[in-house]
């Protein structure tokens, strides 16, 4: 049995068994096909190219790839393992205000905690509840947003807990681990893991004092969301019991709405049938049970216009049976990593004020955790609140009560639009001697994934069409400042019109590198999709799609890193398709671009110098080992 096999297999007992405790997970771990699959889980990521405080990134790792996996292997076996302190940097809090601590740990540290994230996931995904979304396989924030959308709630109470990650206590979540896990090795290793503590800088000589963590998952750590998931997960137990009509509930249609609309169906199927003689009978009172008046429509404009009249009678009755509106409670809960709503309906703001108290008591008593109670709010369904970067509000009936259309709407924040406006400005303000190839490349990045997290938006529309207007203007006057010349030849030379693209035909600003053109992607090519749409498609897919995760900057920021660098895809582009081969060894796999004298960063006076000595260096394909070759004690080649 291989290691994928071994994997699903215990999925599939951990789903058969809930309450099953398993053992002989440890051995697993210790595998090197094991090690070897985690490895390759978690090579692409993004972080990895950013070295702990033993100084190894994946380069330096995949060089000697099978030595470092049979050495983890044989520490682990022989009980000699033990993780390195996580190297802690300070980095800029992303609403700019002060600096948060980040934690990098160790490569082979990063590849022990994916073994056991995977293992861990196997047995208790099943274990989780359905209104548990965060860091989850095929779950995101938009199917937490779509579970909340048809709900059927008045008040709300936003979740705070303060510090929620740093402040889970070790003794309290291995006690919970052990209620699903038997082999205490494998717990002594998560252990292990949390009382690793963490240190500033570079060096395992011991040279840089390393801190103990008492409290907290391990900082920056591959298992830490998992852990959380777990710890939390007893909170999600805790509140099942009190949910109610969690389900899309039928609501029943009142009398009076029921009779107009059975009407104006049978009037609708006639007309469809092309029939020009009609009769039906009419009610004074659509309630009563006495019989009515027969009228004959001798005409399909007859047929028209009843249909119009008894939508005008229709819409004089509220649709929802009100006796049973009010009648029926409605507790809904969905939590996305340590933020949770609970969506109450048709209850009194008191009984919201009781449920925060008791939830904050029993965070208190069972986890340990604080419950902040400035930033816990209670809000009313009208007055809206903001849950994973979307504000969610419900828009009253104007028929007595309900809330118009049954669903809650979705908009995108106004701060935002105003941060993606920013970003969109950093990018355009570089200095112009970037290509207008890279620059469209990079423009794409950032629309694309910031419009895949907001198409649910019901603005999304406007939304877009504002920031499209916006785009094409900072692009235009960026390329009238690269050329010096007036935005008449600007569009002259890089604006085609009616050109299909990305699924519309339309005008498009192009740029070329060689023959390989690239056009800038509009907002609003992507289109609205209902939070339900993206749920299912995310719910069908065989894995998570990084797009559906949250709504950060940090691809942006690495774009236009690159683009400060020098580092140009046209370039890179260009050189490729001159040579498709290795130039050393003639082999074409994981073909790169060497640069055959590094530039002197120190000596230049700005980014621009930079930038501009880097694209005059002559260049060379090579594949990623002969690329190895040439940088042997550095850390250039990332793979």
């Amino acid at each position: 049995m291989n290691v994928m096999e071994r994997i699903a297999y215990l999925s599939k007992v951990a789903k058969a068994d809930k309450k099953r405790r398993f053992n002989k997970l440890y051995k697993i771990v210790q595998n090197e096909e094991m090690l070897s699959y985690a490895w390759d889980c978690i090579r692409g990521n993004k972080g990895i190219k950013t070295a702990g405080v033993d100084r190894m990134n994946r380069s330096g790792f995949e060089e000697r790839r099978d030595e470092h996996i049979a050495s983890l292997s044989t520490q682990l076996r022989t009980g000699e393992y033990v993780p390195a302190p996580v190297r802690r940097v300070e980095i800029p809090k992303g609403n700019g205000k002060g600096k948060r601590p980040l934690g990098i740990p160790a490569i082979k540290d990063r590849l022990v905690q994916q073994a056991v994230k995977l293992i861990l996931e196997a047995l208790y995904d099943p274990l989780f509840s359905d209104a548990s979304h965060g860091f989850r396989p095929r779950r995101s924030c938009q199917t937490a947003i779509s579970e909340i959308v048809p709900r059927k709630f008045d008040w709300v109470i936003e979740g705070d807990i303060k510090g929620c990650f740093d402040n889970i206590k070790h003794s309290k979540l291995l006690n919970v681990l052990r209620a699903r896990i038997a082999d205490e090795r494998f717990i002594q290793l998560i252990n292990k893991f949390l009382k690793s503590g963490y240190q500033m800088g570079f060096g395992t000589d011991g040279a840089n004092p390393v801190f103990a963590t008492k409290d907290g998952t391990p900082q920056g750590g591959i298992v830490s969301p998992i852990l959380a998931n777990i710890y939390l997960h007893e909170f999600d137990k805790f509140i099942a019991p009190s949910q109610q009509n969690m389900n899309r509930e039928k609501r029943r249609d009142s009398k009076e709405y029921a009779y107009f609309q059975n009407k104006l169906r049978k009037l609708s199927k006639a007309l469809s049938e092309n029939r020009t003689t009609y009769k039906v009978e009419l009610k004074e009172n659509p309630s009563s049970s006495e019989k009515g008046t027969i009228v004959t429509l001798n005409s399909r404009d007859e047929m028209i216009a009843m249909v119009r009249q008894l939508r005008k009678e229709r819409s004089r009755y509220t649709r929802q049976d009100s006796e049973l509106y009010f009648a029926s409670k409605s507790l809904g809960y969905v939590r996305y990593a340590d933020d949770f709503v609970i969506l109450m309906g048709n209850y009194h703001k008191r009984e919201a004020e009781r449920m925060k108290e008791t939830i904050s008591e029993w965070f208190s008593d069972n986890l340990g955790l604080t419950l902040s109670q400035e930033k816990t709010k209670i809000t009313h369904a009208t007055e809206g609140f903001t849950f994973l970067g979307y504000d969610i509000i419900q828009k009253p009936s104007s028929k007595g009560h309900g809330y118009r259309n049954n669903y809650a709407l979705v908009y995108t924040p106004r701060v935002r639009i105003k941060r993606i406006r920013k970003r969109l400005q950093a990018l355009t303000e570089l200095h112009s001697n970037n290509p207008a190839f890279d620059m469209i490349v990079a423009i794409n990045r950032v629309v694309s994934g910031w419009s895949n997290y907001h198409l649910i938006a019901n603005n999304w529309s406007s939304v877009a069409n504002t920031l499209d207007k916006e785009l094409y203007w900072m692009l235009m006057h960026w390329l009238g400042r690269k050329h010096k010349c007036s935005i008449a030849k600007v569009i002259d030379s890089y604006v085609v019109n009616k050109i299909h693209v990305y699924g519309k035909t339309r005008q498009r600003i192009r740029a070329k590198s060689g023959d390989k053109p690239v056009y800038m992607r509009y907002f609003s090519d992507y289109a609205y999709r209902t939070p339900l749409e993206v749920a299912n498609k995310i719910r069908n897919a065989n894995e998570q799609h990084g797009w559906h995760s949250k709504d950060d900057d940090k691809a942006e920021k690495g774009t236009i890193g690159r683009l400060v660098q020098g580092n140009s895809l046209g370039d890179k582009l260009e050189a490729l398709a001159s040579n498709e081969t290795c130039t050393e060894c003639g082999g074409d796999a994981g073909m790169q671009i060497h640069h055959k004298r590094m530039v002197k960063r120190n000596r230049r006076k700005d980014a621009l110098a930079v930038i501009a000595a880097s694209r005059d260096l002559l260049k060379q394909t090579l594949c990623q080992e002969c690329h190895a070759k040439k940088h042997p004690n550095t850390r250039a080649i990332n793979g």
